[in-house]
């Protein structure tokens, strides 16, 4: 595969994924789609709940827009983010209840320098030091708190998926440390190497929402800004 090497390059190639998925979503029936997502079909489109804001999908040529304003403009990632899960979600998929680590979801070992690098410790490390911070963006993006480590939140991507993050703060002898938990069967709902995807938006609205700096591996076009 051809490195990319710069931001219009990236933004080229993120952009020619999101009209590949389109194409995609023209060939599946929108309303299984949104019923297998836990979502709504309404006079053309599909409403859409990601993260601290709400999405539409056009049911007949599949562009996504902001529901409130659909002459903004959606950054690529959650579109493509937002399509990857429509296309992937299987028929009658429903979640566990039961927790697991990034290793432990089917196929993902391959993408796990990935995660780390790009999700979970620009994560770890942002909140190092300013655990009250995290705890206030927890707040401030209206996730559920959770009794794990020194503190944890479950942030509801789409209705059906949602990540748990958790976090340890250093101190003189250890770094700060975190984790992030997804359900069972999040491979029923979207590709493995999608639960990248959404850890790294999760992280980067949390970083954002606590004020604290985006590592520059988290600096990606197409990112979700708050």
């Amino acid at each position: 595969m051809q490195r990319i090497d710069t931001i219009s390059e990236q933004a080229t190639a993120y952009e020619l994924v999101y009209q590949h998925d389109r194409r995609e979503f023209c060939k599946r029936d929108p309303e299984t789609m949104a019923k297998n997502a836990g979502l709504k079909l309404r006079n053309g489109q599909i409403t859409v709940p990601y993260y601290h804001t709400v999405l539409a999908v056009n049911a007949e040529n599949g562009e996504v827009t902001y529901e409130a304003d659909p002459t903004k403009p959606v950054p690529v990632y959650p579109r493509m983010m937002t399509l990857h899960h429509l296309n992937g979600v299987k028929d009658g998929a429903q979640n566990s209840g039961i927790l697991i680590p990034f290793r432990k979801i089917p196929m993902a070992a391959v993408f796990d320098s990935a995660y780390r690098s790009m999700a979970l410790e620009p994560f770890a490390q942002g909140f190092s030091g300013h655990l009250k911070d995290f705890v206030r963006a927890g707040e401030l993006l209206h996730t559920t708190p959770v009794n794990m480590g020194d503190h944890a939140v479950t942030f509801q991507c789409f209705p059906k998926i949602a990540l748990t993050f958790v976090f340890w703060d250093g101190d003189d002898e250890l770094p700060a440390n975190a984790t992030v938990l997804f359900d069972q069967n999040i491979a029923d709902f979207i590709h493995p190497e999608d639960t990248v995807g959404l850890a790294i938006e999760g992280a980067n609205l949390l970083l954002q929402a606590g004020n604290r700096p985006i590592a520059p591996t988290m600096n990606m076009v197409g990112l979700s800004k708050i």
